[in-house]
């Protein structure tokens, strides 16, 4: 007799984190067994091209933040009239709070209500003492990865890998640098205390002797500035900057040998195709929970004391050479790494 469960997971954001969140997915499709399972994902409505076909969900529920608490409210009705049988908080942020809250109270007005919650941990002592200690803090009190956090609160094992190959449904591009060997590079994020250099880039481009294809959004401005430093080097390139959506960005990096990156959602859907990332980290560090996760992929950063302070930068210290972990990088041991790729 067939036992039918319905199962919610929740993970508003961020790009990098939702796509480490599938590995909850594949380790509940792994363990149905006999079980007709039912998964409903909630994410941030900036988000939903992500799983939008990912052959894991069985129904995509999205928020948009914009519609504030009481778009909030609204969207936690609808999903108690569901009736889970379980719902797997994979971001414990006050929405989520909220919205236990919610149903502990729906539950004590209907008793027979049987949903169970399951809250992802925040390791906040973990991190606390990373940041306190640097890199005197012993490795086995680190953060765990969030790989493997996200797949063992559904009884996964922490083995299973995100999986992404339902982005790449309908996706079709004749770009002609597609027929040669080529990396991808990605030297912007959203915070900058996570940026390096646009020199180093393109020293490690130079070094990989194969074609480059920059990666970003028309205001990430590093990867504006190095596409206008290859053409100004005459460098032959291909800039994806603003005109690759999501999905055309997955295809190309499955494409690629490898991917150049800073700390970004993007490493974590290269390693998602299995591509070898090459990372440069300052104020964060790998042993954070969102480090390489693949045999080949590297991290790579400053011998500097004062790592990690943070998760974006924004609590360096420095009254003076702000960012350091960054600029003082030469970018050495990666140039090392990719010339033999």
């Amino acid at each position: 007799m067939q036992n039918n469960k319905k199962i919610l997971l929740i993970r508003l954001s961020s790009l990098g984190d939702v796509i480490l969140s599938t590995t909850a997915l594949t380790a509940i499709h792994q363990a149905k067994q006999d079980q007709s399972i039912e998964t409903h994902f909630l994410v941030g409505e900036n988000f939903k091209d992500v799983l939008s076909q990912h052959p894991f969900v069985s129904k995509l529920w999205t928020f948009d933040k914009r519609l504030g608490l009481k778009g909030w409210l609204h969207l936690a009705s609808q999903l108690h009239v569901e009736k889970f049988d379980h719902i797997y908080d994979l971001h414990q942020s006050l929405r989520t709070l909220i919205l236990r809250v919610l149903f502990w109270i729906w539950k004590i007005k209907n008793p027979k209500s049987n949903t169970k919650w399951k809250v992802i941990s925040k390791q906040r002592l973990r991190y606390f003492g990373f940041y306190l200690f640097k890199n005197l803090w012993p490795k086995q009190f680190r953060p765990t990865q969030k790989k493997i956090l996200f797949a063992q609160i559904v009884g996964g094992d922490g083995s299973e890998m995100p999986q992404m190959n339902g982005l790449l449904s309908g996706v079709n591009l004749n770009y002609s640098f597609l027929s040669k060997p080529y990396i991808c590079v990605m030297p912007a994020s959203k915070w900058e205390g996570k940026q390096w250099n646009i020199e180093g880039f393109l020293k490690a481009i130079e070094a990989s002797k194969m074609f480059p294809v920059v990666l970003g959004t028309p205001n990430d401005s590093s990867s504006v500035e190095l596409v206008n430093l290859l053409k100004k080097r005459e460098i032959p390139h291909f800039s994806g900057v603003g005109g690759l959506g999501l999905k055309e960005v997955a295809f190309v990096l499955k494409e690629s040998k490898y991917l150049i990156s800073v700390d970004t959602g993007l490493t974590h859907l290269a390693e998602a195709f299995n591509v070898p990332v090459h990372v440069v980290f300052g104020p964060t560090h790998p042993d954070m929970g969102f480090g390489p996760i693949r045999e080949r992929s590297k991290a790579y950063g400053a011998k500097l004391w004062c790592r990690p302070c943070s998760k974006d930068g924004t609590a360096c210290f420095r009254l003076h050479n702000k960012y350091a972990c960054m600029k003082k990088f030469d970018g050495e041991s990666l140039i090392q790494k990719v010339q033999f790729k």
